[in-house]
């Protein structure tokens, strides 16, 4: 999804590629703040975060992962980014 090289991008994709990341800076100050992620720099969470999620799609879009598995795979990977005894 995010591939493409930089240069080729739309403005459209670049947009909602903001959008994205934006959502996604929210829950992650949202989750520290609650004490339900670990404190730190945001901007790395956040990065962690959304790679493991796309890291997901893309193994469920290729085919090397079931897309039946889907719902379970982002439910375990929640519970290990959001486990803070670590």
């Amino acid at each position: 999804m995010y591939t493409a090289k930089r240069g080729e991008q739309s403005a459209a994709l670049r947009e909602a590629f903001g959008r994205v990341f934006a959502a996604v800076d929210g829950l992650v100050r949202h989750g520290q703040q609650a004490g339900k992620l670990q404190p730190g720099d945001p901007e790395r969470a956040r990065v962690l975060l959304f790679a493991t999620m796309q890291g997901i799609a893309a193994l469920v879009t290729s085919g090397a992962v079931d897309a039946e598995q889907i719902d379970q795979l982002i439910a375990d990977a929640v519970a290990l980014f959001t486990d803070s005894s670590h």
